[in-house]
């Protein structure tokens, strides 16, 4: 797949590692002291990994004789270029695919190549191999973290996680130990224990499967956990701990109208093509459930909600028997003018971190009820409605 939101420049990002484990590094010519991996753009029509063994060629001199293909990352990881520095042709930063090659070489050869190469000389002034300790300080501050999720799954790559026993937090622990370590230092697990009733006994939780965000962080996690109620019997254990989102009813007042947003996108997960339902998503560690409200909207429909325009509909659980997860509802109140409402139909918004491609349509605030089955939707409808009577 590739990213769909013009605001980042499709790239591609290339790790190189010897048999030493050290890494291809470069310094920047246009900035003395600051190193990093080769990167490139994506051109037209070209796929990521022919991008990547392109790049390789033109920037290291390194082709298939010397390096083999290891792994491709499965997500597009995005960085944003601070306002202060020259922007990559009008884009807020780049969003890549990152690949990592074995090279199969003598080490000195490999600088050879590299010094030769007529776009390494337009790129770097200097090449070394390099220790990840030594390499990482010198790496430009808006770039680190990046660097340090793809270090990750380097390390991932590098060692098998094993299901080990664990005991942490009065019960035990099962799983591979960095998947239990992600969960355990979540927001989502933190949250959903806080609200666990106390009646609950819980003596055991395995980690069946982890899937990380786009900067590492956990996104969703599959549990399996041992309890009992208090009469001592075991309850239903099963659960994915997804973490809350936030949702919002979009009311646009128009030449004496209401109006409202719908988005329309693809659910994989439920084998739909394409949904209707209200600006919708997942709260972060970093976000609270109104700034991840307004987030979803700018995210979603291109449209800024103003805080002051907000109100609070109250959160729901939409699957009691399988997710913690908590939708918190809202509705933002906004005026267009008829050209201002015309304008929003038929954009193409999402997040390029998420492959996300989604159609926003307008339609008269009424008819929603007609147009979707969602049940956040209907919820902050009818507690809209409830509201302003």
């Amino acid at each position: 797949m590739t990213p769909i939101n013009n605001a980042f420049r499709p790239n591609v990002g290339l790790v190189v590692m010897n048999g030493k484990g050290l890494f291809w590094t470069g310094e920047r010519l246009n900035f003395k002291g600051s190193w990093q991996w080769p990167q490139g753009g994506i051109d037209s029509g070209e796929t990521p990994r022919d991008a990547a063994w392109r790049e390789l060629r033109e920037e290291t001199g390194l082709t298939e004789e010397h390096v083999e293909l290891v792994a491709e990352t499965p997500v597009w990881l995005t960085y944003e270029v601070p306002r202060t520095r020259p922007t990559f042709f009008g884009y807020r930063g780049q969003t890549q695919k990152w690949f990592l090659f074995r090279y199969k070489g003598a080490d000195e050869e490999a600088k050879k190549l590299a010094m030769e190469s007529e776009d390494f000389q337009k790129e770097f002034s200097d090449f070394k191999w390099q220790t990840w300790e030594a390499f990482y300080p010198l790496v430009v501050g808006f770039k680190q973290p990046l660097y340090v999720w793809v270090k990750k799954w380097i390390d991932q790559l590098e060692k098998p996680n094993i299901e080990t026993e664990l005991s942490f937090d009065s019960f035990i622990w099962k799983g591979a130990p960095d998947d239990i370590e992600m969960v355990r230092t979540s927001l989502q697990y933190a949250n959903w224990i806080k609200r666990m009733d106390q009646r609950f006994k819980i003596e055991e939780i395995r980690v069946q499967a982890v899937d990380r965000r786009h900067n590492g962080g956990l996104l969703f996690a599959k549990l399996f956990v041992k309890a009992f109620d208090q009469e001592g019997r075991q309850v239903p254990g099963a659960v994915l701990l997804r973490g809350d989102a936030s949702a919002v009813l979009i009311v646009i007042n128009c030449e004496g109208e209401k109006y409202t947003v719908i988005v329309r996108q693809p659910r994989f997960a439920a084998g739909l093509y394409e949904t209707k339902e209200i600006p919708a998503g997942m709260l972060d560690d970093s976000t609270d459930k109104l700034t991840t409200a307004i987030r979803e909207v700018k995210e979603e429909t291109g449209i800024d909600i103003p805080k002051e325009n907000v109100t609070d509909l109250g959160g729901f659980f939409p699957t009691y028997g399988i997710s913690d997860e908590i939708i918190f509802l809202f509705s933002a109140e906004i005026d267009l003018t008829k050209e201002a409402l015309e304008s929003i139909k038929g954009r193409i918004c999402g997040c390029p971190d998420e492959n996300e491609k989604i159609r926003v349509e307008i339609i008269p605030l009424k008819d929603l009820s007609k147009v979707t089955d969602d049940p956040k939707s209907l919820m902050a409808y009818w507690r809209y409605l409830s509201k302003n009577r």
